[in-house]
């Protein structure tokens, strides 16, 4: 694989964003608040899998070729954003109901 103009630019922005999200999750986890404590966890959690998603990009950069690493790539992205969708519905749910307690129980039986 040959060192391209457009690979280095697309490795710079997955670079870019990587930094950017661990920022993102250092803050929240930092954050001191009262109401929807359950959503800290939620939100770690989503962008830890898009951070997921991006590593593979990455690697599929570089191993695209391989039969066994697509496949494995394929149904391994479709299942991390299958589950962000769901943790995003769940953060959803958390906003809309307002559940009066801080674990993911009070959301689930509100």
């Amino acid at each position: 694989m040959s060192t391209t103009p457009a690979l280095i630019l697309n490795l710079l922005v997955y670079a870019i964003y990587l930094i950017i999200n661990g920022l993102s999750i250092f803050y929240i986890s930092k954050q001191k608040t009262s109401s929807y404590r359950q959503l800290k966890g939620l939100l770690i959690s989503i962008q830890l899998l898009f951070d997921s998603i991006v590593v593979l990009e990455v690697v599929r950069t570089f191993f695209s070729s391989s039969n066994l690493f697509m496949d494995v790539y394929t149904l391994a992205n479709t299942t991390f954003v299958l589950i962000g969708v769901v943790l995003l519905t769940t953060v959803a749910l958390t906003i809309d109901l307002g559940p009066k307690g801080s674990s993911l129980r009070e959301v689930i039986s509100a």
